[in-house]
């Protein structure tokens, strides 16, 4: 049985209760810190990068799906007029240590495409961290 931990995150431009309103601008800003964080280097090996529905990027190599939906984020946040809008979703989800290689990879890309299920409009850029000290060798 295969355990998972997960936990959803919301960048939007609208108001939540007990948090302030983004302008586009920040939250714009926002998810894309948070792409280019998720896919650093130090952090994702070569194969390590799922993503969906971003178009002729998906497939492609991570710097095409990044930029594709770098792109995807300022249009999105450029539709929020003054009720906002959400931007994007964070989603972590936390695979055992010893859960590492293709079946990781293979997990990873079962999640995203149920996620994506059903919506052309849902978008995925997923990666798998390796950067860990307790990740096992075989990433």
């Amino acid at each position: 049985m295969l355990e998972l931990t997960t936990r959803f995150d919301g960048i939007t431009t609208g108001t939540r209760p007990g948090r302030k309103r983004l302008s586009a601008k920040r939250a714009i800003g926002k998810a894309i810190a948070n792409l280019r964080y998720i896919a650093r280097p130090s952090a994702v090996l070569p194969g390590n990068t799922i993503s969906l529905n971003l178009g002729e990027a998906d497939g492609s190599d991570t710097k095409a799906a990044q930029a594709a939906m770098r792109d995807i984020l300022r249009h999105r946040a450029g539709k929020g007029g003054r009720k906002g809008i959400r931007v994007a979703e964070k989603m972590m989800c936390s695979l055992p240590n010893d859960f590492s290689g293709e079946p990781a990879r293979e997990a990873v890309r079962l999640i995203s495409k149920r996620l994506a299920a059903g919506s052309p409009n849902v978008r995925v850029f997923a990666t798998i961290h390796t950067d860990r000290p307790n990740r096992r060798a075989d990433r």
